[in-house]
This record gives structure tokens, sequence and C-alpha cells, in this order.
């Protein structure tokens, strides 16, 4: 975990003195639990239960493309199913765990493929009067941003959910029954 993501690894360099900045990891999983949630209950017709925990599977998706570490994202979906079987059947799938787990890595690693194809756009911006100062004695560097980094998370984020959520609703098409317990 980078405790600097907030400004890109580089804290002299970029700054977030208000705290303003949400990290795209925040972002993803948030659009993921939202749109799993209302894919799954409004679309595909499931229990809120279990919308709940596809929610938590694309929100992992969301998670993984907006950068979040794929371990955790693997885990947290894989250990959503687990706990969907206990309830569900009684036992652990560990098959249907480790399958579901995969397609939040999927998703995630496919959203993260898309979101850098979104070309970084750097430009400089002004600082005040003793940023200034700072610039022209040495002391500090121009300051630059990447205006196009939300849309390069968004992207991303887009891409990794939509892309779960078909994995997913894929897999689960399989059992129309809507049982998976043996």
């Amino acid at each position: 975990m980078n405790p600097y993501g907030y400004v890109d690894g580089n804290p002299l360099r970029f700054v977030d003195p208000y705290g303003l900045f949400v990290t795209p990891q925040t972002v993803g999983g948030a659009v993921g639990l939202i749109v799993g949630f209302g894919y799954s209950y409004f679309i595909n017709d499931n229990s809120f239960g279990d919308s709940a925990f596809d929610s938590l599977q694309a929100g992992t998706a969301g998670f993984i493309s907006g950068g979040g570490s794929l371990l955790t994202g693997f885990i947290v979906s894989a250990g959503a199913s687990a706990i969907r079987s206990k309830i569900d059947c009684d036992s652990i799938d560990v098959l249907n765990a480790g399958l579901n787990g995969g397609f939040s890595l999927a998703g995630g690693s496919l959203g993260r493929a898309a979101g850098r194809l979104v070309p970084p756009n750097f430009v400089t911006v002004s600082r005040g009067f003793f940023g200034r100062l700072g610039e022209r004695i040495g002391l500090l560097k121009p300051k630059v941003i990447d205006k196009n980094a939300s849309l390069r998370a968004n992207v991303g984020v887009g891409v990794g959910t939509a892309s779960e959520n078909v994995l997913a609703g894929a897999y689960s098409g399989l059992f129309s029954d809507g049982c998976r317990c043996q």
C-alpha cells in the first residue's frame, strides 16, 4: 500500500493540503458496489442478499481497476463468495469462491489496461507568490498536474466493473436454477 497514493507517490511534487482528493481505488470500489448491486437486483432480479454479495464482488473489481491491490481484491471477492455458499448451502464451495475471485482479478486487470489507454495530459499550474519565489530560487520545481487522471480512473473503473459483471453473470447463468449447492 502506498501512503502517498493520493499524490501519485510523490509528496514533494504534488500536494493535497485540504484532503479533497479521493483515491481512484475508493472511487472504483464505490462505483463497483453501486453498479454491481443495481445490476444484480434490478436487472437479474436477484434477492437483496444475493445482490449485496454481487455488489461486493463488483466493488473489488472496481477497487482493482482504480489501482488497488490484486491480492486484496481477490481475497475479498473469494471471501464473499465463500460466505455466500456457506449461507446458501451450509458448506463452502472453494472452486466457486476461487472462480469469483478470478472474475474480480480479470475485470480489475482489464479495467487497469483500459485506463492506461487514456494518455496523460500534463500541464503546469501557477503557484502563489511564495510558490513562484520558491521556483525562481530553485527550492521548488514547477507544479505539474495530469488533467486526464480522473478520466483515466473513470475509464478503468467502468471497464473493470462491467467486465466483472459480464464474467460473473455468464458464469452464474450456467446455474439457471440459482442453486450452486452440491
